[in-house]
């Protein structure tokens, strides 16, 4: 590595009272940062949607200005290069980023290509290249994938293909925006310990942009930003320790922490080994009649089957991908589908509306065989909502295309207004309804899509994956009008790798492993059994973690207080 990374006392990214107004935009995305970033530090960026996280990563490596239109103030450095005089390219060997929308970076025919392109582009040895290939898609858990076309790839196999080709090109500075969204628990973990492994061989500069504050909480600062400001920005322990403040700025308190807000900030636990420590020192009583409650609340009474599949089974070409798989869905149940990456879920969740036909076995979707059928004939039953919320927009504005399905069925036309606009303030898209949904944030078209399935009210509705991209305040808002709809009559069936969500939502649980159902049960029943969900590379919340040492299993920090009151220490 080039000596000059290398010196402690030099900055690698220096910002001089930077802003950056996107062209027609009405507001500044970025407004007189600056910032001063020593090679090898590690620095974790938070904040809302619209905070300017993105917009950040895409000045660090020259995109903006040179391909973004835009009006640029101030001064951006990368190793001393000011960015408006060196093009993307004669940076791309200093600065790497995995954009949030990271399937954008992905445009050639196989796995290997995609990881070779820029080594190849940095002129490096045919024996490095291959060389770095292997290493990297080992790295990132894609051995054997190297022929495999990108497109055919899961979602979060395509996230970990983004990082691997950004990784081989070796930068001085990554800069990671969100990249574990679609990423099963166990597969971020690893992710973001090879990328800490790699800053401290290397002496990378990492700055990583989440809004999973656990995964933050490792990096050595943290930053917030809000409207293109900095709002907040220390050492990670000091700053996320402060419940209320970070919340108020949109983002999830640790859940650790929040069990233990009763201690002083600078004394309270915020990991899952230091809740463990204190509890420990201490003594916790459960009131029994309250966990009892809670625990006689997850029996409930639900309708009739909605959905059933019989000995399903299905391949794509010769790859095996669901084995055998018996399951049913009752009218008004509310039920979480969980899994690691490339394990089925996606496609367990296209046989319920016939977007995939079974290649063995039956499904059924109110009793009526899907076989033979188009999906058509099921889509006023079944709204599914895509995991790529880019694969369903059709229209060029945000209104229009929630406005379509209403249309379709020959609404009159004051109804499409007043029912657009209704579903708009519910997913929270008011002041939108004019925009091009391509030139939202990945958030916010994962909102638009929610919100046209939802036009069309189907008694049966299927989430894949619908919480990526959004920051805590919109995934709280997506899930109350998601479990509102459960409760007033809607099944929902949700894929997720948010296992705080699947925790606090669902009443049931589906856990798929290697393409057959492994786990079916009550949602407490089944985070119960840590030892199982972690043999398919799944982990339950730190507060279920923490509340099985005192022998009971719970869901949420709410759970929690209600039923564990501290009486030493």
């Amino acid at each position: 590595m080039n000596k000059k990374l290398t010196e402690k006392d030099r900055a690698i990214i220096k910002l001089e009272q930077v802003s950056f107004t996107y062209r027609k935009a009405p507001a500044a995305s970025l407004q007189k940062i600056a910032l001063k970033i020593k090679p090898g530090e590690v620095i974790g960026i938070m904040g809302p949607t619209g905070a300017g996280k993105s917009t950040l990563g895409l000045l660090l490596n020259g995109i903006i200005p040179h391909f973004v239109p835009g009006v640029l103030s101030g001064k951006v450095l990368i190793d001393g290069k000011d960015t408006t005089k060196y093009e993307p390219r004669d940076l791309a060997a200093t600065v790497g980023v995995v954009f949030q929308d990271f399937e954008t970076q992905l445009f050639t025919t196989s796995v290997e290509l995609e990881v070779a392109f820029g080594p190849e582009n940095l002129g490096l040895p045919v024996d490095t290249i291959k060389k770095r290939i292997q290493d990297y898609l080992d790295l990132v858990g894609l051995p054997g994938r190297e022929k495999k076309e990108p497109a055919h790839l899961s979602g979060g196999e395509k996230q970990r293909l983004a990082i691997a080709a950004i990784l081989a090109m070796e930068p001085a500075v990554l800069y990671l925006d969100e990249p574990t969204t679609d990423l099963d628990p166990a597969g971020k973990e690893k992710i973001l310990s090879l990328i800490r492994g790699l800053q401290k061989n290397k002496n990378m500069t990492l700055l990583l942009v989440e809004h999973e504050t656990e995964q933050v909480l490792a990096c050595e600062q943290v930053m917030i930003l809000k409207e293109g400001q900095v709002i907040a920005s220390g050492p990670s322990r000091k700053v996320l320790s402060q419940n209320q403040k970070i919340e108020q700025l949109g983002i999830k308190p640790l859940q650790v922490s929040e069990v233990f807000s009763d201690l002083p900030e600078d004394k309270r636990p915020l990991t899952l080994e230091e809740g463990i420590k204190y509890l420990e020192k201490g003594s916790y009583l459960c009131a029994e009649d309250a966990y009892n409650a809670l625990v006689q609340g997850d029996q409930r009474e639900y309708g009739p089957v909605a959905i059933e599949l019989e000995k399903v089974s299905f391949k794509y070409g010769d790859t095996q991908v669901l084995t055998d798989i018996n399951l049913s869905v009752r009218k008004g149940e509310f039920i979480a589908i969980l899994g690691q990456n490339g394990s089925g879920k996606t496609t367990l969740v296209k046989q319920f509306n016939g977007l995939l036909m079974p290649g063995q076995g039956i499904v059924r979707i109110n009793g009526n065989d899907t076989r033979g059928q188009h999906p058509a004939k099921f889509s006023g039953e079944v709204g599914y909502v895509f995991q790529n919320p880019d694969h369903q927009i059709i229209m060029e504005t945000v209104f229009d295309d929630v406005a379509f399905g209403l249309r379709f069925r020959k609404l009159p036309e004051a109804d499409v207004q007043q029912q657009t606009r209704d579903i708009l303030a519910a997913v929270g898209l008011i002041g939108l309804e004019k925009h091009d949904p391509f030139t939202l944030t990945k958030g916010q078209r994962q909102q638009v899509a929610v919100a046209a399935v939802l036009a069309n009210q189907p008694n049966i509705l299927v989430f894949d994956e619908p919480t990526t991209g959004l920051d805590y305040q919109e995934l709280r808002q997506l899930m109350a009008l998601i479990k509102k709809l459960n409760q007033a009559g809607h099944t929902i069936v949700m894929v997720t790798h948010c296992m705080w969500i699947a925790a606090e939502y669902a009443q049931r649980v589906v856990v798929i492993d290697r393409g057959r159902l492994i786990m079916d049960g009550l949602t407490r029943d089944v985070f119960a059994q840590v030892g199982k969900m972690q043999g398919c590379q799944l982990t339950p919340p730190p507060v279920t973690l923490l509340a099985q040492k005192l022998g009971k299993t719970i869901l949420s920090v709410a759970e929690f207080k209600e039923c564990f009151t501290k009486t030493k220490v």
